[in-house]
């Protein structure tokens, strides 16, 4: 039935809002909006803002390039941040969300820079469920640019943190590459 409604969109955006607004039914909506509307992204990211676990992974993967300044803004800032697990949409919201030209400023706000260490979290795990930083193509530069932001801050946990994790991830693809040229 759901999927009916995105048969008329102009009469049944704020229902299908509505109706994907329940984590079980978000998927459905989405479905909805991307078939029955011409640019479904509001929608989708209005249901994304309020789901949590798969509803919210789900919508963000149905996210249609371009996205608004305002819908990349909250994809670096929130959305990879759902109850199920990070890694599912952080690579998502790193492209769509320009994440290394964000981060190219001089001085960036700290929220920026917090959601970026998570994201570097994310990105740098051995074979994530749906991609590293190896399948960023942009990564060399956002990896500059954090990094840099990280030495200008005082040291915290977070910054220790973060460069813990880029040459855990380091190491890793060394290994890998060891691996390949004694195969």
């Amino acid at each position: 039935g759901i999927a009916l409604l995105g048969l008329h969109p102009h009469k049944d955006h704020e229902l299908l809002l509505t109706v994907g607004r329940h984590d079980d039914f978000t998927l459905f909506a989405g479905l909805a909006f991307a078939g029955g509307f011409d640019n479904p992204n509001d929608g989708l990211w209005q249901m994304a803002k309020v789901a949590k676990g798969w509803g919210r992974i789900e919508m963000i993967d149905r996210l249609v390039e371009p996205v608004s300044l305002e819908i990349a803004d909250w994809l670096l800032r929130q959305g990879w941040d759902n109850d199920i697990m990070g890694e599912y949409n952080a690579l998502t919201c790193a492209e769509y969300g320009q994440m290394a030209e964000r981060l190219a400023p001089e001085e960036i706000a700290d929220d920026l820079f917090i959601s970026a260490c998570a994201f570097m979290t994310y990105l740098c795990p051995d074979g994530g469920p749906a991609g590293t930083l190896e399948h960023y193509a942009a990564a060399p530069q956002a990896l500059e640019h954090q990094i840099r932001h990280a030495l200008a801050r005082p040291a915290d946990l977070r910054t220790l943190a973060l460069f813990q994790t880029v040459l855990d991830f380091l190491e890793c693809l060394a290994r890998d590459e060891d691996a390949d040229l004694s195969a």
